[in-house]
């Protein structure tokens, strides 16, 4: 796998070139150059609009409760798109434009999914509530007993007496302003 990736990061410069080359013979210099310029300028556009859009899915996932696995991993590939669109070169253009496709990432996205299942050095899980991880789609299991509790109206106590013995502290009657006729 990865003399596959090192052999395609070798092989696009090359083909950039031989791309340039090759469209520059059939059209001439000034068009190839413009086409080029052109490309970086759409690839920065899109890369933007296409980033704005993520942002807010990502945001929306976010409050939903939702870590946004899918937004970041098609915010690396607009991104990547869009830097691809901004090299000289004809192949690099169409892959950026691969990459800025919905579909195409759907699809990557599955592939690499499925191919890094494969390796066995990742598993699938949900983590509950309670912080265990199990299989998805299954719900935690929640264990207890049940106890009949009665309620007790609460006590309230009853008003302190003043504790100041001065003539004004009681009524002439010498009973406690507290106390009910």
């Amino acid at each position: 796998m990865r003399f596959l990736i090192t052999a395609a990061v070798l092989a696009v410069p090359i083909l950039d070139i031989a791309s340039l080359i090759a469209v520059g013979a059939r059209i001439g210099i000034g068009p190839t150059i413009a086409a080029v310029i052109l490309s970086g300028f759409a690839g920065g556009i899109l890369m933007r609009a296409q980033g704005f859009t993520l942002f807010q899915q990502a945001r929306a996932a976010l409050a939903a409760g939702r870590f946004p696995a899918r937004e970041v991993f098609d915010g690396a590939c607009v991104l990547a798109g869009g830097a691809l669109l901004m090299l000289p070169g004809f192949v690099s253009d169409v892959l950026g434009l691969l990459l800025l496709a919905p579909p195409v990432r759907g699809l990557l996205r599955r592939l690499i999914g499925a191919a890094a299942l494969r390796s066995g050095r990742f598993e699938v899980f949900t983590v509950g509530p309670d912080g265990i991880r199990r299989p998805p789609g299954t719900a935690p299991t929640i264990e207890g007993e049940y106890h009949h509790v009665e309620e007790t109206p609460p006590l309230i106590p009853p008003p302190a007496e003043p504790e100041n013995d001065s003539p004004g502290s009681r009524p002439a009657s010498g009973r406690s302003p507290w106390q009910q006729p």
